[in-house]
This record gives structure tokens, sequence and C-alpha cells, in this order.
């Protein structure tokens, strides 16, 4: 049995969760895991203070349950696992009070957003113990997801509505998933090649379902309305649509001697989408009836291998990539004629297409482990969802549409070690040096623009001591990013985050076997950041820029109990 008590002051949040594991005589074994977190809104850097954080309250609740048993070689060793999770946050939003467009007479703005996930899996192993499969792998899988979020907006008069009013507005989602996944090995030798056979097959369901609600209410008389921004509620942005998967995978890993491998493989992947209008959405939609689409691909996939004996081996992986365009891509409708705004649909999306190249090396010694790649990854037709189009000239609307780039390149670097320092030592403790760094860029090589999903390089770097035999000790680490400096602006300049350095400390401290404290103060030198993730797509005139801005100087403690 096991507890745990975490408190972390970035966002006043409280976790407190406990386990249990035992087993049988007859060899089953069972664990339950439960656990919660409070907490409030995480702290921010702002410089004013209308750019603080949005006050927030949340709760988070998990429950995790597993049983194994049985014997592989016999009936097949069996697992069933349970696990199901809610989360509730209140916000309220005091950062689009007065704000921009559709905000501008908001004076005051709560949301209450909820979330459920439900999952249930039923794995088997077995051992067939045949030439052409030992090993045998099968799960059976099911997951519910459902999101609600509410909001009330009260709003002063305006042209549109010359009355304060209350905007209700809801919007539930939901995403009911099903699956069945084998895996089975063999392994044989060919003359002097030993041969590793991976192979097996994916098969997914998922329904996507969505709709918006809302009502307008009228303040001074107490009269409603279901139309809002010139929608009449509830709506359906997407139909409710079913996405169908089939995947069949092989690869064999090929050895010749100690030192050398190679390693082809194979996917074939199958996927439809089929939409399932209702009335709601065809009101809506009556012009643009949804399509269905369907795509396959055959990938293959070869990756070589070389090990010397003093500790070092280099690889090289070439292999092609396949994504079918989303649901939400694909069907999506929104238009907000107030606004003159459209969301619209691309019946037309292509799959996603791709191959890489990666080439690579690794050492692996008694006081050293490092590691060192780059890789290039050409795209046709890359997905790029929810890009802005500008205005229609037919409508004077601003659209936004998914759409394919022709042309797209990825390319970067990465590294990280492990080094056991040689440096003179008491016989009760040694040191530490880790590191890794990240550089990456990305190019519509047709309109010769840079990719804005690819984040700056980054670089990290970590001193660790370990004493009384690893009872105690204390990291000191630093988190280096480069300002963003490739960015496709568009029609309107981008904000453009500078680059940062973050220290941050670690200790832990082991009274007994049974008692463990870890503690941590992140972000020693209070030092003001964006994450490029966080802001992508803000502009540089935005008034809110603070907002968006990371944590400061916070602390964490953490008690672990076990017996």
């Amino acid at each position: 049995m096991g507890a745990r008590l975490r408190y972390a002051d970035v966002a006043q949040s409280f976790l407190a969760s406990a386990r249990w594991a035992g087993e049988s005589a007859r060899g089953w074994q069972a664990m339950v895991m439960a656990a919660e977190r409070r907490g409030h809104e995480a702290g921010n850097r702002a410089w004013r203070a209308e750019d603080g954080p949005n006050p927030a309250d949340y709760t988070r609740r998990a429950v995790l349950a597993k049983v194994t048993g049985g014997d592989a070689d016999g009936v097949g060793r069996y697992t069933f696992t349970v696990d199901a999770s809610d989360a509730s946050r209140q916000t309220e939003v005091n950062s689009l009070r007065f704000g921009s467009g559709r905000f501008n007479t908001t004076y005051r703005l709560d949301a209450d957003d909820s979330q459920r996930r439900s999952r249930a899996s039923l794995a088997g192993e077995w051992a067939p113990a045949r030439a052409w499969m030992q090993t045998l792998e099968a799960q059976l899988h099911w997951q519910g997801t459902d999101i609600r979020q509410d909001s009330d907006q009260y709003r002063l008069p305006d042209r549109a509505t010359p009355f304060e009013s209350l905007r209700w507005r809801r919007f539930d989602y939901s995403a009911d998933a099903s699956g069945l996944s084998l895996l089975a090995q063999a392994r044989h030798e060919t003359g002097r090649a030993k041969h590793w056979h991976v192979y097996g097959v994916d098969l997914t369901r998922t329904r996507y379902q969505g709709l918006r609600n809302g009502l307008e209410t009228n303040l001074l008389t107490g009269t409603t309305s279901q139309t809002i921004l010139g929608e009449h509620l509830p709506v359906r942005d997407f139909p409710n649509t079913d996405a169908e998967s089939a995947a069949l995978f092989w690869q064999d890993e090929i050895r010749f001697g100690e030192h050398f491998a190679v390693v082809p493989g194979l996917r074939t992947e199958w996927n439809r989408l089929r939409a399932h209008p209702d009335a709601i959405y065809l009101e809506d939609f009556p012009d643009n009836p949804p399509v269905d689409v369907e795509s396959r691909q055959t990938t293959p996939r070869l990756a070589l291998r070389w090990t010397f004996g003093n500790g070092h081996s280099v690889f090289a992986q070439y292999a092609r990539g396949f994504r079918a365009p989303p649901f939400g891509d694909v069907n999506i409708g929104l238009a907000l004629p107030v606004y003159n705004y459209e969301v619209r649909a691309n019946r037309d999306l292509r799959p996603e297409r791709s191959q890489g190249l990666e080439l690579g090396w690794r050492y692996v010694g008694s006081e050293l482990r490092a590691s060192a790649s780059l890789y290039e990854n050409r795209y046709r037709d890359l997905i790029e969802s929810r890009a802005n189009l500008g205005i229609d000239p037919a409508t004077g609307a601003l659209v936004f549409q998914s759409i394919n780039r022709d042309r797209a390149r990825i390319r970067g670097i990465e590294a990280d070690l492990l080094w056991q320092l040689p440096v003179a030592r008491d016989g009760d403790g040694d040191w530490q040096l880790r590191g890794a760094m990240a550089w990456s860029e990305g190019d519509d090589t047709r309109r010769k623009l840079p990719l804005n999903t690819v984040d700056p390089p980054r670089a990290t770097l970590g001193l660790r001591y370990d004493g009384g035999n690893g009872r105690w000790g204390g990291e000191g680490a630093m988190v280096a990013v480069r300002g963003m400096r490739r960015i496709d602006h568009g029609v309107t300049p981008l904000f453009a985050p500078p680059g940062y350095a973050r220290f941050d400390l670690y200790g832990w401290y082991e009274f007994s076997p049974q008692v463990r404290v870890n503690a941590a103060l992140l972000n020693l030198g209070n030092r003001r950041y964006w994450e490029w993730a966080g802001v992508r797509g803000l502009a540089a005139s935005d008034d809110g820029i603070g907002f968006h801005t990371q944590p400061g100087r916070s602390f964490a403690i953490n008690l672990a109990l076990d017996w």
C-alpha cells in the first residue's frame, strides 16, 4: 500500500492519492489506485494587474483498477483494466471583459467546464509455440469521453441588441471509441541470419458527436431568444460522424552476427469517415451535404543498425508516413453572420503523405551514455487545420478552412547525454551531468515560408548529486529556449516571443524506506517568458500579451508513504 500528498503553489493545488496492490495464492495480482487534485488558476508574470490569470477553481478525480492472472504457456494470461476520471473547472473569464469583437460590451463572463472519461480493456497473452508464432497478444478496448462547456455572458446594450442581456451557451462533445489489436512475434534462423518478426492488426471505430445550444435573455423584460449572432440554436458544427480504421503491419529484425542488423517493415492502413447528418445539421447547411471520405495507403520502412564493440553504434532509417484527414476538418461548418466570420468545410481535403530520413549515433559506456540524430521529413499535401484564408471578395466574410499545403519540409537535430562524472568520491555519493537539445525548422517549400507549427530550439542541462546511498540528493537544472525568429506572419504581424533561460532546483530526502519527501523550487530567477505553443497566432498588437506569460517563481513539495 502507499499514499502520496503533494502541494504546488503555482496554482495553490493539493493532490492526494492512494494505491493498493496484492497477490493471491494462485498467482492472480490486483491493483487499485485513486487520486484527487484540487486547485485554482495558475499564476503568470503579467506586468499589468488587468492581465493577471483568470480566477478559477478546479477539481480532478481519477481511479484505476487492474487484475492480472493466468499462465501464457497454458490457457493464457489475462489482464482486465478499468479506469475513470472526471474534471470540473469554474472560471471568471476577466481577460475578455470589454474585449474585442463580440466581447466589446461584455462586463462579466463565467465559464463552467466538465469532462468525464471512462475506459475498459481486456488483454490476453498466449505462447502458441508455432514456427510462425511464438507469442500472441490481443486486446479489446473501449473508451468514452464526454465534454460539456457552459458559459454565462453578461452584456451591456449595443447596436445589435439594444438592451442589457445574458447569453447562456452550452457546447456538448462526445467521442466513443472501441477497438481490437493483435500482436504476434516469431523468431527463427535462416543460415547465419537471425530473424525476429513482429506483426499484427489494429481495428478501431470512433463515433463523434457535438452540439451547441444557447439562450439570450433580455434582463429588462425577461424575454428569451435562441437566435444569437445570427445563428438559430441548437446547431451542429459537424455532423455525427463514424471514423473507422484498419491497419496491418509487419517488421523483421534481421541480425547478421552481433554487429549488424537490417529491419524492414510494412504497414497497410485503411480509413473511412461516414457522416450521419440529422435534421439539426441539415437545417443549417441545406445546400452543403456532408461527404464520406475513404483512403488507404501502404507505407514501407527500412532501418539499418551497426553496433561496434567499444559501445558505439550508428543507425539509419527511411520511412514513409500517411495521415488521413481528421473528421473535424472535412465536414465542419460555422458561420457568424453578425461578425461576417466563417469556418468552411473542405470536402476535397486530401490525405497527408510524408517520407523521412533519420541518421543517428549512440554510445553506451560505464560512465557515459550519449546519442545524437538528425532527420528530415518531406510532406505532400500537409494538412493545416483552420488556416486563415483572408476575406472572401464575394461575401466580404473572413474565412477559415483546413487546407492542404502542397509541399513542406521539417528537419532537425536532437542530442542527449548522461555522464557519471569521474570526480573524487567519498564513497557515499556521486555526481551526474545530464543534457539534451533539440533544433528543428519547418518550411512550406511551395510558398517559401516557415511553418508556424514548429517550436524554436531548446536545450536542457542538469547537475545532480546522490548522497547517502541514494537516500538524499539534489539537482540544479536549466532550460534555455531561443526566441522565435522564423514566423509566417500572413496578413497580420504576429507576436514573436523572446528567448529565455529558466533555472530550477530539486531535492529529496528519504527518512526511511517507507517515507520520502521531494521538493522543487521552479523558475528561481522569477523570469518572465512565453512558450511559443501558447501564443502561436497571437497578434503583435494584442493588448493582452502579458496574460499569456508563464508562471513565475513557485515551489512544490511531495510526501510519499509506502507500507
